[in-house]
């Protein structure tokens, strides 16, 4: 919640960058223990919904940030 809350109120562009990579990094890094653990739902509602609703926000996130979010939603590089 917290990471999720500073970007959506930051408006200083590199503290966004910076936490949006965080987040990203933090997600693949724990995502497979999280949707093992929880809920498939939860996941679904807490990580991916955020990350689908970045990815639209063109003027807030530059393009390597939301393919970053794109790759988080596919598991593309999620730890095993």
């Amino acid at each position: 919640k917290l990471l999720t809350d500073i970007i959506d109120s930051s408006e200083d562009i590199n503290v966004l960058n910076v936490y949006s990579e965080s987040m990203c990094r933090f997600l693949c890094a724990i995502g497979n223990i999280i949707s093992k653990r929880l809920q498939p739902e939860f996941v679904q509602d807490k990580f991916l919904k955020t990350l689908s609703h970045y990815i639209t926000q063109t003027s807030k996130f530059k393009p390597r940030l939301r393919f970053l979010f794109m790759d988080c939603i596919e598991k593309k590089h999620w730890i095993d």
